[in-house]
């Protein structure tokens, strides 16, 4: 578990914990951010992977929901 060490606008520093996979042939390195938002009736839970540029998402995998279908 590792941090993201960003500024945001006014020059503060923002910390959010991932999770780094290494794929162990190429050495590619995937980031892994626990989301979590309000969908139409209860929350979502997830994992959004990004790539190594940690700028485009590789994946989206959703874990908890009450959605209905449709």
């Amino acid at each position: 578990k590792e941090e993201i060490n960003d500024r945001d606008d006014d020059g503060y520093k923002k910390y959010y914990p991932y999770f780094v996979y290494s794929d162990p042939e190429t050495g590619t390195k995937l980031y892994g951010i626990h989301v979590s938002g309000m969908g139409l009736w209860s929350i979502v839970k997830g994992y959004l992977a990004l790539n190594s540029d940690k700028e485009t998402v590789a994946g989206l995998a959703v874990y908890d929901h009450a959605e209905t279908p449709g």
